[in-house]
């Protein structure tokens, strides 16, 4: 569930011109019968991008898209007869992290041998039931121990043995909340039984590691089912979740594969959001990464302080790719609307790409998108300029303009990429005050 009253606020964030770009490269690869394109490789993006609901992507999707982004409309409505600041509630799509799921029980179902890099899981071949292939099996939620994905290895007429990428420390260091179902097969720390009882549903309604990109289009609306553990006792309810929208799940759960023991975030976003932390910090000093601390592709962003000598105010926002064919950009600025007024955005773009400003009580969201894919922007350049007049004398006038995290940039083929920002003010001294 989430707060009503913060919604706007959320998917002002969540939603940003590299969700509608790797969309739009989505929809223009894709097939004319509407069979998958290339770009989104997850049925949960591709779930997340569908916003009419139709069961595919479409040219029906991307405006309503590009209105949250641009500020024009939002993806989601505050129900009817609500009244601000009453506290209520809204569900957002959600699912059971996993396929498996277990509780405690009496009987050593399970076993796991914690490795240095991956581990094993073997289940008991009877746990599973009539019609539940051990092939299928995706993601498991072990006790406290771990949830998250397996690789099916092989199977033979008494266990199912899985490859899970953790060292699973927890079955091991007395940790776990479920000590007292978890025993040292060989006194020896090689292998740990779990007296366990397993549930297992693998429908894409329920769980979130079931869903693909074949068979996200038959999710109807997502149900979580869980069974209760025993009475007095903890149990673990592990939970996935989707903004509308939110195509390369910056702000939504991850969706994380495992292959030979190593787990990999499948996202068009940067590798930080795997935490869904909210922006890092923007600081000058050490120079980091709008968004992530790592080495990643990024672009320069670079704004400068001003000396106000009349009451029209031109502010440059000059941009250096890096290298990188630029297709999306996304920036909010704020002002004091006692001070200034905006008037207009310029751009130096091709006239191929779509340009749009939005401006509401101090705050202006501006932006640009290539609309064909084609004319990508590279190396350094001034592609906007936002042009304010002064509310009084220009030359007396001392505010700042503060540039919003509320920022994004994509590659041409939608992937989210950094922005390196040389400043998160610029300073508007008016002559005056020299």
């Amino acid at each position: 569930m989430h707060n009503i009253d913060s919604t706007y606020k959320i998917y002002n964030s969540a939603i940003t011109i590299s969700d509608f770009t790797t969309a739009q490269a989505e929809f223009t690869s894709m097939g004319l019968d509407g069979t998958k394109g290339t770009n989104l490789n997850t049925g949960q993006s591709l779930y997340a991008a569908d916003i009419n609901r139709n069961k595919v992507i479409d040219g029906g999707d991307l405006p309503r898209l590009l209105g949250q982004v641009a500020g024009l409309d939002t993806l989601m409505t505050i129900p009817a007869g609500y009244v601000a600041g009453t506290n209520g509630w809204m569900s957002l799509p959600t699912w059971r992290a996993a396929d498996v799921a277990t509780i405690g029980g009496q009987v050593e179902w399970a076993y796991v041998t914690p490795g240095t890099t991956f581990s094993t899981l073997r289940i008991d071949m009877r746990e599973f039931p009539i019609g539940t292939l051990p092939n299928k099996v995706k993601s498991v939620q072990l006790f406290d121990i771990y949830t998250g994905p397996v690789e099916y290895v092989s199977e033979d007429g008494t266990w199912a043995q899985y490859r899970v990428p953790s060292t699973l420390i927890k079955a091991k260091d007395g940790s776990s909340t479920y000590l007292n179902s978890i025993r040292d097969i060989n006194n020896g720390g090689v292998d740990y039984a779990l007296r366990a009882e397993f549930t297992f549903d693998m429908n894409p309604n329920s769980s979130w590691g079931s869903i693909t990109t074949s068979n996200w289009n038959t999710v109807t609306y997502p149900k979580t089912y869980f069974k209760t553990d025993v009475l007095g006792t903890n149990a673990f309810l592990d939970l996935k979740y989707l903004l509308w929208g939110d195509v390369n799940r910056s702000h939504s759960s991850q969706v994380i594969t495992s292959t030979n023991g190593t787990s990999t975030v499948q996202t068009n976003a940067m590798n930080s959001l795997q935490t869904n932390s909210t922006f890092k910090t923007m600081s000058i000093s050490n120079m980091s990464f709008i968004n992530t601390p790592y080495d990643v592709t990024a672009i320069d962003v670079n704004l400068t302080n001003m000396t106000v000598t009349s009451n029209n105010i031109e502010i440059p926002v000059a941009i250096d790719t890096k290298g990188a064919n630029v297709g999306g950009l996304q920036f909010q600025f704020e002002y004091d609307p006692a001070k200034l007024k905006f008037e207009e955005l310029a751009s130096t773009l091709p006239n191929t790409w779509f340009v749009f400003a939005n401006a509401k009580e101090g705050k202006v969201k501006f932006g640009a998108l290539d609309q064909n894919n084609k004319t990508a922007i590279t190396g350094a350049s001034t592609p906007f300029k936002l042009k304010f007049s002064t509310i009084g004398n220009g030359v007396d006038i001392l505010t700042s303009v503060s540039v919003s995290p509320i920022m994004d940039a994509s590659a041409i083929n939608g992937n989210q990429l950094g922005i390196n920002l040389n400043r998160t003010q610029i300073k508007l001294t008016g002559y005056n005050n020299f």
